[in-house]
Parts: structure tokens; C-alpha cells; sequence
């Protein structure tokens, strides 16, 4: 009923125009179109009679289901909320869990999608699924990382592997950064250790 454009100007939505559920999924999901994930989160509190607070406490519930414990959702488009967090070792237990379900997982591991206005989306994701004997491991990928007052605008994915050297009790950190030099790109790999430091429980020694 009204045209949006996402945070990032990349994608436009315009008004009385008919989007498919798919290309939305693909851009909220690759393009990091925050305006398809507020169209979809409309749609389908319309189709179940819901409020968007109703959507967000079941985004929470999920959350609690997949044991992100360390984050709470106030929005369903990600935009920033003093109330709204996560941490790194949250996103990938995420990504752990959405990839089990074979549409998502389709979408998120394809090296390009196509979206309205024959936009193709080029996706880095296909990097952060990695097959072992046990199943996939799965990381999660960021467009900022913020960290007080630093911020750093680039697109890096993360994932976790068993080290081949010591399987039962080694892993390695891997960390993807394009977009940015390579400064930048080593305080972000900075910050995100920083992030496992403080969040990850210590059960396990990470060589990085």
C-alpha cells in the first residue's frame, strides 16, 4: 500500500505492485532488504490476524526454541533498537538451525538470486556452509559490525570448523571479510574474537 526503499538504497518498493513471497524472502535474506522483511512480517500478520507485536514475541520464541540466549528481537526488519541485541555465537546457532530447512537453505547457499526488477543478488553465504561427516556447520554473516563507537561497514561471513589436527577438542575460527581494506578487516576479525571471548562458553580451546 506504500513504496519503502531499504535502509541501504538498493532496493525499491513500489506502491500498488505486486511482489512475490520468494523474491522477497531473497532479498531480506541476500540483499539484506529491510524493507522486504517489514513487507513479509506485514503480510503475514494480515493472513493470521496478528499484531507485529505478536510477530516479534514469535521471533523470541524461536529464538528461545533454537537457545540464542543472548538475544532478543524488539523489530522484524533488524533496524537498530536499544532493545534489540544478539552476539555473534547467537547468529551462528541460527544459521545451524535454518539451514536444516531445505528452501532456506537453497536460497542461502546459492551463489546469485534474481529478485523484482531483474536485480540478481550476488551472496557470499555459500562460504559458510561446510560439510563433515556429522552434518553442516554454519556460521553467519554480518553487513556492520558495531562495537561502541566502532563501526565497520563490509559484508563478512564466520563460521566455525573442527580442526583436523585435534577434531575432539579444536576449532578454527574462519572469517571471510570483502568490501573494506585490510585494515578495517583485521579490527573487525579483532572485534568478532573479542565477541567469542566474552560470549562463548569455554568448554572447548579455539585455535585461531
Amino acid at each position: 500500500t506504500e513504496a519503502s526503499s531499504s535502509y541501504t538504497g538498493g532496493y525499491d518498493i513500489d506502491a500498488d505492485k505486486s511482489y512475490s513471497v520468494d523474491s522477497l524472502i531473497k532479498a531480506a535474506m541476500i540483499g539484506n532488504a529491510d524493507n522486504a522483511a517489514r513487507l513479509l512480517a506485514e503480510t503475514v500478520c494480515i493472513k493470521k490476524n496478528c499484531s507485529q507485536e505478536d510477530f516479534i514475541a514469535l521471533m523470541n520464541e524461536t529464538a528461545s526454541f533454537f537457545k540464542m540466549s543472548n538475544t532478543v528481537f524488539a523489530n522484524p526488519d533488524g533496524t537498530y533498537s536499544e532493545f534489540q541485541q544478539t552476539t555473534v555465537s547467537d547468529m551462528a546457532l541460527f544459521i545451524l538451525n535454518a539451514v536444516k530447512d531445505t528452501r532456506f537453505k537453497s536460497i542461502y547457499c546459492a551463489p546469485a538470486v534474481l529478485i523484482w526488477d531483474n536485480v540478481i543478488i550476488s551472496n557470499p553465504n555459500s562460504l559458510v556452509i561446510t560439510k563433515i561427516e556429522e552434518g553442516d556447520t554454519a556460521g553467519g554473516t554480518l553487513s556492520t559490525f558495531a562495537n561502541n563507537e566502532s563501526v565497520i561497514e563490509c559484508t563478512s561471513t564466520f563460521y566455525l570448523e573442527k580442526n583436523t589436527n585435534n577434531p575432539d577438542t579444536s576449532y578454527n575460527l574462519i572469517i571471510v571479510v570483502s568490501g573494506t581494506d585490510k585494515t578495517s578487516a583485521l579490527s573487525l576479525c579483532e572485534l568478532v574474537i573479542d565477541d567469542f571471548e566474552k560470549n562463548y562458553k569455554k568448554y572447548t580451546n579455539f585455535t585461531l
